[in-house]
């Protein structure tokens, strides 16, 4: 049997700061979470997402939050509400401790964030600039209570977008294609309506599972009561093992395995 490499975690640049937290690009093959540590065959770069003041569990409380709009991206993609992936892999979280603060890890996503949302024209006039799926995907996740079109201009310019990662721009395209991502989905960044959710998940019940499967869909209903409910000792059980399940899936094509610690 292979033995897995030792562990790897080399911070390669700065990823960003915002309000709310910082971002750090790493090179890593170990991702602490809930459902325990996984680790990799090869390291993976990923983002880490270091809130500047944050309580127990902040790290995974986004976590949880990212993996509900994940599951609701594969989702609308099965159901062909629009065709790209446009949010990124949770990978895991962490809880402060003396070596690290509290924070979460994501697949890091290549590309650009600042383009603009207009071109002037010839004649004096701006054109609106058109990315591909947009409009869907905003239709979407607005169904289900979460406003993803919320802080996409920058605070300075409103003609300049920001979170939303352009993975094939082409400056001066007035029509960009759909390779792209939403990232950062802290509390000031994105909000959830969290009754008009829940209603969605109700509502939608068994397409839901026919679509993604029992595991996914119980995920989706427990991580949603652990950020806005309570949640009983069997319940964070069966959260623990879901969300485990959930990563190593995640990771599965960098061959992730469970760690005993």
């Amino acid at each position: 049997m292979e033995t897995i490499q030792s562990l790897i975690i080399k911070n390669l640049h700065e990823g960003g700061a915002g309000s709310e937290a910082q971002i750090t690009i790493q090179l890593r093959n170990s991702f602490p979470g809930i459902g325990g540590e996984l680790k990799t065959e090869q390291a993976v770069v990923s983002a880490l997402r270091e809130p500047y003041s944050a309580p127990p569990d902040t790290g995974a409380r986004l976590f949880l939050k990212h993996t509900i709009l994940k599951k609701l991206d594969d989702f609308f993609i099965r159901t062909n509400q629009y065709f790209f992936q446009h949010i990124t892999r949770p990978l895991g979280s962490i809880t402060q401790n003396e070596k690290e603060k509290e924070g979460y890890l994501y697949e890091w996503v290549y590309g650009r964030e600042t383009f603009s949302w207009e071109y002037p024209q010839g004649d004096g006039q701006n054109i609106a600039v058109q990315l591909e799926e947009w409009s869907a995907f905003v239709s979407a996740f607005d169904l289900a209570g979460i406003d993803v079109n919320s802080d996409i201009t920058d605070p300075d310019n409103g003609l300049i977008s920001q979170n939303i990662i352009h993975q094939l721009y082409r400056t001066k395209d007035n029509t960009l294609n759909l390779c792209w991502k939403r990232i950062d989905f802290g509390s000031n960044s994105l909000i959830i309506h969290e009754e008009k959710l829940k209603s969605f998940l109700d509502d939608r019940r068994q397409i839901l599972i026919d679509v993604l499967g029992l595991d996914r869909y119980e995920l989706m209903i427990l991580a949603c009561r652990f950020l806005y409910q309570k949640i009983n000792e069997r319940e964070l059980g069966q959260l623990d093992m879901l969300a485990r399940e959930y990563r190593i899936s995640s990771l599965r094509h960098k061959i992730a395995e469970h760690i005993i610690i």
